[in-house]
């Protein structure tokens, strides 16, 4: 009923309508419609809006005095989604002088964005629908909306709960006590509707995508899919990185978002952030943790996007209950999928984070040795090779996050801690004596996952690596490769760029089969 199907697609779906076996399946399936674009609901409500824009041309017209209201573009046209297009321009062109042509003539605006694309704004042209229809005048038409939204929300359904609640948000920009209600509505929906609701907070503390390094690895992050909504990702410093967010290839969104200037739901995100209360929604979460259903996997990405969200430590009795919670579930370890154990380490990573990452006050004795040591790796640069005490240096500094002095930086190659000498120092090419070969190797087995990278690093940047080395290296990469859970550790360098262990694992392996 939402899409709209054509007479021939209604008439071969089941009855009675089917019912998603998980979450999973349920997301999934409503990805694959979005990228169906114009031949899938994009392009059925499109079809349906231009019968509309004639049947009840009086929609169109209120959508636009609302827009003009408001004094922001709302509409059910999707962008074109091709550069190529050839109504590209004349689409980009009303966007940009929309008021113009809604003040001239309210209904042909919207009649003219129909005609300059083949797609609407999937599920948000039905969710227009509804509103319009729904509106009397017996109440201001936002009331109208929040509330037709709310009862949407309350459906728990994969296609509109996001949407509905970002249309929510939009709608009370500026009134707290609206977004107070949104908020207390989103934690009562971890009783009702837990699934969108721990989507929903997952999203809210991710918001950053800073905190997706310790995430990356994981098999399946599809519930970050609405992020996509929100950001202007063509302002980021490596979209590449960001590929494993699944819904990325649907830029007809982001384009329509970036045009329309709707950016404000991501300060609207941040500020839920504050109003919501953190410890009833943790102890949900542990409650919700310790049931063992279906949505565990969803219930850790939620209890970790809070925890790596802030740099203060939880209140005791809270960590405690975390805790709790997840040696309940470590018991069950057998039955834990490789995505579920991976979000079991990230979450007790923030929880108990490893000593070296910890920055200490140090003296000004020891503030001179660590500068001495971030200068002392950059020059290693510039030597001929390499050797095994040097080796012996490089790899634990890859671990140290101790800051260099701010009058240092530049003689050490512009890092600002040895961890980021040490990693800049293995972006070169490498030349390792041959008593350093077998550290590097030993390397590789390292519990931390930056060790093992570094050891694999200089491996790839060797040039010069004899035959040999290179038959003991390939087994034990392919060795890691092989276990999920060690291939897949969390991996944090310093910088923006974000980092896979198998990436890096792969590239050397490629690196040295090419070389054999």
């Amino acid at each position: 009923d939402m899409s709209y199907p054509p007479e021939n697609i209604r008439a071969s779906l089941p009855r009675p309508a089917a019912r998603p076996a998980s979450l999973k399946v349920e997301d999934y399936a409503f990805v694959a419609l979005r990228l169906l674009d114009a031949a899938g609901p994009a392009g059925w409500l499109h079809t349906q809006w231009l019968t509309w824009s004639k049947g009840q041309p009086h929609l169109l017209e209120r959508l636009t005095q609302h827009s003009l209201e408001i004094e922001q573009l709302l509409t059910p046209v999707a962008f074109p989604a091709q550069r190529d297009d050839p109504n590209w321009n004349r689409y980009s062109d009303l966007a940009i002088e929309w008021k113009n042509h809604a003040q001239r003539n309210p209904a042909d605006l919207h009649i003219q964005l129909l005609h300059a694309s083949n797609a609407a704004r999937y599920p948000h042209a039905y969710l227009f629908k509804q509103m319009l229809e729904q509106e009397t005048g017996g109440q201001p038409w936002r009331l109208t909306w929040d509330n037709y939204l709310q009862e949407e929300m309350a459906r728990g359904r994969t296609s509109t709960y996001q949407s509905c609640l970002f249309l929510r948000l939009w709608l009370s920009q500026g009134d707290q006590q609206q977004q107070q209600a949104i908020a207390t509505d989103i934690m009562k929906a971890l009783s009702t509707q837990p699934q969108q609701a721990m989507i929903t907070i997952s999203n809210i503390y991710l918001i950053d995508l800073i905190d997706l390094r310790d995430l990356i690895d994981l098999i399946d992050l599809r519930y970050l899919r609405h992020l996509i909504d929100l950001i202007d990702l063509i302002d980021l410093i490596d979209l590449i990185d960001l590929r494993y967010l699944i819904d990325l290839r649907d830029l007809r969104y982001l384009i329509d978002l970036r045009y329309l200037r709707d950016l404000r739901y991501l300060i609207d995100l941040i500020d839920l952030r504050y109003l919501i209360d953190e410890e009833y929604i943790i102890k949900m979460l542990c409650d919700i943790l310790k049931q063992e259903g279906k949505t565990l996997h969803l219930v850790l990405l939620s209890l970790y996007s809070i925890v790596a969200s802030t740099d203060e430590p939880l209140p005791p009795s809270i960590e405690r209950s975390v805790q709790d919670s997840i040696q309940h579930i470590e018991q069950q370890s057998q039955k834990l999928t490789i995505e579920q154990r991976l979000l079991l380490k990230a979450l007790q990573r923030k929880l108990k984070p490893p000593a070296a990452s910890i920055p200490a006050d140090i003296s000004p004795e020891m503030q001179a040795r660590v500068d001495e040591h971030a200068i002392a790796l950059h020059k290693l640069a510039q030597q001929s090779q390499i050797t095994k005490s040097q080796v012996e240096e490089i790899l634990p500094a890859c671990i140290d996050i101790r800051r260099v002095s701010e009058d240092k930086r530049e003689d050490a190659g512009d890092a600002y801690t040895v961890q980021q000498a040490a990693w800049n120092l293995l972006d070169t090419s490498i030349n390792l004596e041959a008593d350093a070969w077998p550290v590097v190797l030993q390397a590789l087995d390292n519990a931390e996952a930056i060790v093992c990278a570094a050891g694999a690093l200089l491996l790839q940047r060797d040039k010069q690596l004899p035959q040999d080395i290179r038959e003991q290296a390939i087994p034990k990469i392919m060795g890691l490769l092989a276990d999920e859970e060690l291939s897949r550790r969390p991996l944090d360098p310093p910088g923006y760029k974000i980092w896979r262990l198998d990436d890096v694992l792969f590239e050397t392996l490629r690196a040295l089969t090419e070389g054999r």
